[in-house]
């Protein structure tokens, strides 16, 4: 989710309809929208969705302030280089990422670790992570690892199913902590499963854009993003979180 110079005409557009007291023309009236409320979607992120990506966030973490990504993060883990190998085994090749960063208080950098160990098995459609967490931080704090699966929509057939409660893939929520969660897509022919040690909370929700067409401004799906969250005290020792992705045809 990135700025465009003409989403200034959707917030413009927005505040004079405001400004009128008869309310007799509204943002469809100013600009061509394909649906009201455009202006409630220009969030903008500060790093490029992908997967396995490290947050390491204060406990006061909301789930509001993440999605519109206006949340400050002490943990410097998303953006920053870490350190690489890789190991090739008979059967499986793994691939080593170490940083050595900090959780920022202020003007102070506590030193803290990440390791994850990424394992592919030959002729298996199976992705296991191993997480190795340290740190000097005094008091608990949130690592939420980030996922983001980009399929070809989000309606139809298509959901997310978390402990066989199905949801859509437009669902923005705070989901009930579970060890699993499924997403299927029947016309991709695929199940995403993942499964990971019990966390805290799982977070979702869709990744939109709003963009300009022939047709008008329009909100437009990219893809859909699921975070498990931890809440760990490492005064207590290291931290280890296991993950497993397997993808399935259906």
């Amino acid at each position: 989710r990135r700025y465009e110079g003409y989403h200034d005409k959707i917030k413009i557009a927005q505040s004079q309809s405001s400004g009128i007291a008869d309310g007799t023309k509204t943002i469809h009236d100013m600009v061509l929208a394909k649906e009201e409320g455009l202006e409630q979607y220009l969030y903008y992120d500060w790093y490029r969705r992908a997967s396995l990506i490290d947050h390491m966030m204060a406990q006061d973490a909301s789930f509001e302030s993440f999605y519109k990504g206006v949340y400050v993060e002490p943990g410097d883990f998303v953006k920053e280089p870490y350190t690489s190998s890789i190991k090739k085994q008979k059967k499986s090749v793994t691939l080593s990422l170490t940083r050595d960063g900090y959780f920022w208080k202020g003007d102070k950098g506590i030193p803290c670790s990440i390791k994850k160990d990424i394992t592919l098995q030959e002729e298996q459609n199976l992705l296991m992570v191993d997480y190795l967490i340290n740190g000097s931080i005094s008091e608990p704090c949130f690592i939420g690892i980030e996922f983001n699966f980009s399929l070809l929509g989000s309606g139809g057939e298509r959901y997310l199913e978390i402990e066989d409660k199905r949801y859509p893939l437009t669902i923005k929520e705070i989901l009930k902590p579970s060890q699993t969660l499924i997403i299927f897509d029947p016309y991709q022919h695929v199940k995403i499963l993942l499964s990971w040690d019990q966390p805290h909370e799982i977070w979702t929700f869709p990744v939109e854009v709003v963009s300009l067409s022939e047709n008008g401004f329009e909100r437009n799906y990219q893809n859909t993003m699921v975070m498990p969250l931890w809440l760990v005290d490492l005064t207590q020792g290291s931290t280890h979180i296991k993950i497993k992705l397997q993808l399935e045809k259906i």
